[in-house]
């Protein structure tokens, strides 16, 4: 444990002129736990009445006993996907701080304790003032919130204009209303033999037709599209049948395959429904459904630990778990947004 040598003020960050004070002043010789040292100042955690709290103070009011490390602040942007309370810790027994709006924008700084995220914001315009850092879930944090598209989840239906108009979302994009977690793209309803199209001008460049070769997946057909100067990949997942060859080129809403439920054990591994899958990086033949192993059971935040791109599962499977140099966005934030979403996650 640590001791606080002289009258100490408590911020909520490594720099008073920027971070604001918590409230807390600490007395020489409280006893605190130092757990990391950034730029001149030591991060630290406390009691408080019944609660604890963490929080800065200046490396020269404090001797330090723990091993700690230095950090440097790579700060990420994040959005606030789901309301909910901030803590002065990683924890319910933590000092609970402001409720936090879904859409506020904030920075991930790089530490990620319990399943809480250490962010940052500003109270204010001036994004580099009166800032304080809390501690929230990182499952209600989002790289990809308020980008100009719009995300569906379990139970709704998509809109009129877009491909697959009016049909049931069974599930989303890292849908945190199912069972499952980390989706990494949306389970469209239907019935067999339903005509599936695509969702965007493109030419085809995989397709898996025999079910003896293929992975839980099933019959596959993705496309390579290119927008705005960005080029993008969909994949049609489960299809009883497929329409097209490698090097076809398609239009918008053009027939590519029919609905199915296919996969490695048959015709109706999962049940008749598409996965529709959108992602950029490379071409694959059978894009992984999910961003964590069999039981899915983990959203991308919990996979990806402290990487600053949470969406992201790079070549680098020890970094970036198991999706194989792509990059994986909501389906409809990228339809209704016009394809911007690459610009801007």
């Amino acid at each position: 444990m640590s001791k606080i040598t002289g009258n100490a003020t408590v911020y909520y960050g490594p720099n008073p002129s920027t971070y604001n004070s918590n409230g807390s002043v600490l007395k020489s010789g409280d006893i605190v736990t130092a757990l990391w040292k950034e730029n001149n100042y030591v991060h630290i955690e406390y009691t408080s009445g019944s609660k604890k709290k963490r929080g800065f103070v200046e490396a020269g009011v404090i001797t330090v006993q723990e091993s700690i490390a230095g950090i440097t602040n790579a700060r990420a942007v994040r959005y606030v996907g789901i309301a909910g309370s901030s803590y002065d810790g990683p924890g319910t027994n933590y000092m609970e701080n402001k409720p936090l709006p879904k859409g506020k924008k904030v920075w991930f700084v790089g530490q990620k304790p319990n399943g809480y995220a250490c962010i940052e914001y500003s109270i204010g315009a001036n994004d580099d003032k009166n800032k304080i850092r809390v501690y929230m879930l990182a499952s209600k944090l989002s790289d990809s919130f308020n980008i100009g598209g719009q995300t569906f989840k379990q139970g709704d239906k998509l809109p009129s204009g877009y491909p697959y108009a009016g049909r049931t979302v069974n599930q989303g994009f890292n849908d945190e209303k199912t069972s499952l977690r980390g989706h990494l793209g949306y389970d469209i309803s239907g019935k067999q033999g339903d005509t599936i199209v695509a969702i965007e001008d493109g030419t085809v460049v995989s397709t898996t037709q025999s079910l003896s070769s293929t992975t839980y997946n099933g019959r596959v057909v993705t496309l390579q599209h290119s927008k705005n100067g960005k080029t993008f990949y969909s994949s049609y997942c489960h299809l009883s049948a497929v329409s097209v060859s490698v090097g076809d080129t398609v239009k918008k809403n053009g027939k590519i395959g029919e609905m199915g439920g296919s996969g490695e054990n048959g015709e109706n591994t999962f049940g008749v429904h598409l996965h529709l899958a959108v992602y950029t990086g490379q071409k694959s033949s059978s894009p992984n459904g999910y961003c964590a192993a069999i039981p899915h059971k983990k959203r991308f935040e919990e996979v990806a630990a402290n990487y600053a791109n949470p969406y992201y599962y790079g070549s680098n499977t020890t970094n970036y778990p198991r999706c194989g140099g792509v990059k994986f966005y909501d389906p409809y934030a990228a339809i209704t947004s016009g394809y911007s979403v690459f610009d801007k996650c």
